[in-house]
């Protein structure tokens, strides 16, 4: 693309001889010959500091907020918003070559992307998911180390989805990508709000703060999918009318009025690890069956369902693949191991915690948690957790979740704040001897539960990454206690 017509695209008109564009970057590391350098002002470093830099090492132009000492410089008002769109440019628009999907929202994100995909897939349909798990085209996951990545990795992904032929992708926008604009050069078919719970709060500072960046997806969206039994479901009504999007709404509460064109759950049944119910569109409905645990399951598959039925699958098809629905990787992930049931969940916000532990239990009889806080976050949810898993789980096990620059033993001791005493707590910094403490405590029948990091492969302590997942961990063990067990039988045998 010609930096002429690349410019044009955020407001700007050029001023130099016009040359092909050879990328557009915000970082200084990824800038070559030809390339835009953008500009943005991060939490830790100011990119106007390396404009000249920049230029040095290649930059045809530099896109800026405030005048710096390149000589090519285009000051815009808001260097975010013009990184998107410039992206958005330099790729090809690639969400107008596909059917874009955001959803948004504190939980639940990931696996209603997992559910609405299969239900696409199922319709035939080729369906690429971008995603805290990574960003996946024909079943081959990258990884990114975002919910939503940069404006240039995002604009990217989709048009490699668009090259391979993909019809729809589906992605989850995260309220620091709404916020900071990584979006903004797109328009969604279709955008997802699931729910507002406590998250982020170190980043954006008010609840409200945190409603009104996930609020902005409905002004990137002709139509918009609402729970309309968030208790923040207003914010986003609000937001959507402003823009003029297409609003419907789903709710699994039979006492909430019908607010726009609605789907909903009725029947709902309780298993162990699941739920029957009747998914509805208008005066049609379809019996369903989930195999995931929680209420929370429930909210997840009918906002897929409907999403689907929105995107042109047929209600009676997307219904039936409610019932084969894929398991995302590090929610409400279960094994059995020795008769004890282990689950591993990405919750890490109180509502989410809330919710897997109160699924977990059964008979009455409370799980234990294990569970920790991750550093250089919002400590004002830490004393919270700590008091929803002392209500809701039989044993409380405190360990470290990613503490980064913080001290475990710290980010330990303020969850412990919220803990009332008579619980049954235990403190163990080391995530792994954690995790071993309570297979050590369980019994066959008793259910373990592993929260905060999910999907994760790492542990972030200090500067390093250090590679680590809670599923693996458990995994082997099992493996350890069952080649124990075989040697044991060889030794007896021999015997």
């Amino acid at each position: 693309m010609m930096l002429s017509v690349l410019l044009r695209t955020a407001g700007l008109v050029c001023r130099q001889p016009d040359v092909e564009v050879s990328g557009v970057t915000d970082a200084l590391s990824c800038v070559k010959k030809d390339s835009v350098f953008v500009c943005i002002c991060g939490a830790r470093f100011d990119g106007h500091v390396f404009a000249a830099e920049a230029e040095r090492k290649g930059a045809v132009a530099v896109i800026a907020q405030t005048p710096t000492s390149a000589a090519h410089c285009y000051c815009v008002p808001d260097s975010r918003r013009a990184f998107s769109l410039l992206a958005a440019a330099f790729y090809g628009r690639p969400h107008e070559r596909l059917r874009l999907i955001g959803i948004t929202g504190t939980n639940g994100k990931t696996t209603t992307a997992f559910y609405l995909r299969a239900m696409l897939e199922a319709a035939g349909e080729r369906c690429a998911m971008l995603g805290t798990l990574g960003t996946s085209v024909d079943g081959k996951t990258v990884e990114t180390g975002y919910t939503t990545p940069k404006s240039d990795m995002f604009f990217a992904a989709l048009q490699k989805a668009a090259d391979r032929g993909c019809g729809w992708a589906v992605a989850e926008i995260s309220s620091q990508a709404l916020a900071q604009k990584r979006v903004d050069g797109a328009e969604f078919r279709l955008g997802i709000v699931t729910n507002v719970g406590r998250d982020h709060l170190d980043y954006h500072g008010t609840a409200e703060a945190l409603a009104a960046a996930k609020a902005r997806l409905c002004l990137l969206s002709r139509t918009v999918l609402l729970n309309a039994d968030d208790r923040s479901a207003p914010v986003f009504y609000e937001a959507a009318e402003r823009a003029g999007a297409e609003i419907y709404d789903y709710s699994c509460d039979p006492f909430i009025p019908a607010k726009k064109n609605r789907f909903y759950a009725r029947n709902v049944g309780g298993r162990a690890q699941g739920a029957d119910l009747t998914l509805c569109c208008g005066a049609q409905a379809y019996p369903a069956r989930i195999n995931a645990p929680g209420r929370f399951s429930v909210y997840n598959a009918l906002a897929a369902f409907s999403a689907a039925v929105l995107c042109g699958v047929s209600p009676a098809l997307a219904a039936e693949t409610v019932k084969s629905l894929p398991q995302a990787p590090g929610r409400a992930q279960t094994v059995l191991l020795h008769g004890i049931r282990v689950c591993v969940d990405y919750a890490h916000t109180p509502d989410a915690l809330l919710a897997i532990l109160r699924a977990l239990q059964t008979d009455g009889k409370k799980p234990i948690a294990v569970f920790g806080c991750g550093g250089d976050r919002d400590r004002g949810k830490r004393p919270l957790m700590g008091r929803i898993a002392a209500e809701n789980a039989a044993v409380v096990i405190l360990t470290s979740d990613n503490p980064r620059g913080e001290d475990p033993e710290r980010i330990i001791s303020e969850i412990a704040g919220g803990i009332p005493a008579g619980t049954r707590v235990f403190r163990e910094p080391d995530r792994r001897a954690a995790i071993g403490l309570a297979l050590e405590l369980a019994s066959p029948g008793d259910t373990v539960l592993i929260a905060g990091k999910g999907h994760e492969t790492s542990q972030i302590i200090g500067e390093e990454k250090l590679p680590f997942s809670d599923m693996e961990e458990v995994m082997q063990r099992c493996r350890r206690e069952e080649d124990g067990n075989k040697q044991r039988r060889i030794l007896k045998t021999e015997g």
